[in-house]
């Protein structure tokens, strides 16, 4: 039966136009796309926000020590600059 078309599978696209198919799969990959972009957003703010309490406890800790110097009356090498 060479002019009988047959009715195209569900299986294959579920949508009966086909324009609206792919508008669908191109919207379902931005939305992938849009869901990963979200995620490593997040990550990335809580990396931040992670080294940058590292740095406050680490700054916090070199003044505690300075302030315990100063209290004790200690003084600290000074640098030497050599021109």
């Amino acid at each position: 039966m060479a002019g009988q078309s047959w009715p195209k599978s569900p299986i294959c696209c579920p949508c009966s136009n086909e324009a609206l198919c792919s508008a669908s799969v191109v919207m379902e990959s931005f939305h992938h796309i849009f869901i990963t972009a979200a995620i490593s957003i997040f990550i990335l703010t809580l990396l931040c926000a992670f080294i940058f309490r590292l740095i406050r406890c680490w700054r916090s800790k070199s003044s505690y020590e300075l302030a315990a110097a100063v209290i004790q009356n200690k003084q600290f090498p000074q640098p030497e600059f050599y021109v």
